[in-house]
């Protein structure tokens, strides 16, 4: 027991803790926070550690795997082979089958939903009964995950049961297995794609629009300008900038599409709808062979990296001709 004369403390274990520790440490930690919020670049680090966390690490690691082999099915270690994996790659004609269907996907519905998304922001950048509730409705596929989407679309295409069909039979046309064919696979992910990302496409336009002068459109309305003339002369030059971002966020998500197809068609039937992301999940999660999938994935970041400098090469150069 403790002498009256002396500090409190208590018996815990065989071991004297002192109360004041616990105080003591709190106070360390007090100050180690203060300093850390009084430092410029403290309030970075969540974000940093994130960034390294979910990006850098994975991008590290997948780079270090595209260089040796390893199979999943077999007891051996990986082994380092160097640029093996992009040399199969290479020359193997199925990546490049693949990577073609991947750049028409990319065209087609990068293209078709920037056309759609300026065709509804220019309606909708007009007096309109009920425009805030139909600017609404227009945006929910947007907000609706793209798995979902997929096995509704799958539905609506099926043969027997869907809507699509339902209609074309009632139109007196024959059933057509959209998702079952080799020449209408791809085209029907595409209108899928086009139609969940139309609304992404729709806001940043419409945002642009509603921020353009009017004084240029009064001027040209005076002078007696048709709409059209409006639209190619003042509207498309002034509109650039939001343009060319919509552009570049539509390839990025279009060229990295994956939950739809994998949901839609699984890359079927055969090989008709299998884009690069899909060839690069089936080597790796069907064949197991790791290193090659990794190598096919640091290709499509790069691929990507490449287009979206291009893409932002001209918004500079738009930008200073402006």
């Amino acid at each position: 027991m403790a002498g009256k004369g002396r500090p409190s403390q208590k018996e815990t274990g065989g071991e004297l803790v002192d109360p004041g520790a616990f105080g003591r440490k709190r106070s360390r930690l007090s100050s180690a926070l203060e300093s850390l919020a009084s430092w410029d670049g403290g309030f970075i680090l969540p974000a940093t550690g994130l960034m390294i966390l979910l990006v850098i690490f994975p991008t590290l690691y997948t780079l270090g795997l595209s260089f040796v082999r390893w199979n999943l099915t077999e007891a051996r270690p990986p082994t380092f082979v160097g640029l093996e994996n992009y040399a199969f790659l290479v020359g193997e004609t199925r990546f490049w089958e693949a990577l073609g269907r991947t750049l028409i996907f990319t065209g087609v519905s990068s293209g078709v939903t920037l056309a759609s998304g300026m065709t509804l922001a220019l309606l909708l950048n007009r007096p309109l009964p009920a425009k805030n509730f139909i600017r609404t409705l227009l945006i929910v596929p947007m907000v609706v995950t793209p798995v979902v989407v997929g096995l509704t679309w799958r539905f609506m295409y099926n043969p027997e049961l869907g809507m699509i069909n339902f209609l074309l039979g009632e139109l007196g046309f024959e059933t057509i297995a959209f998702l079952g064919k080799i020449g209408t696979s791809l085209a029907s992910v595409m209108v899928t794609d086009i139609w969940q990302y139309t609304p992404f496409a729709l806001l940043i336009l419409l945002a642009g629009l509603e921020s353009l002068p009017t004084e240029p459109f009064e001027a040209a309305r005076i002078d007696g300008a048709s709409s059209f003339r409006m639209f190619w002369a003042l509207t498309l030059p002034m509109m650039k900038g939001p343009i060319l971002v919509a552009t570049l966020f539509r390839v990025m998500f279009s060229f990295n599409t994956f939950d739809t197809i994998y949901v839609m068609t699984g890359g079927g039937p055969g090989r008709s709808s299998e884009t690069l992301v899909m060839y690069a999940y089936r080597l790796g999660f069907e064949h197991w062979h790791m290193g090659e999938s990794a190598a096919a994935a640091l290709i499509m970041l790069i691929l990507v990296t490449v287009f979206s400098r291009v893409i932002l090469k001209v918004a500079r150069a738009s930008r200073s001709e402006d």
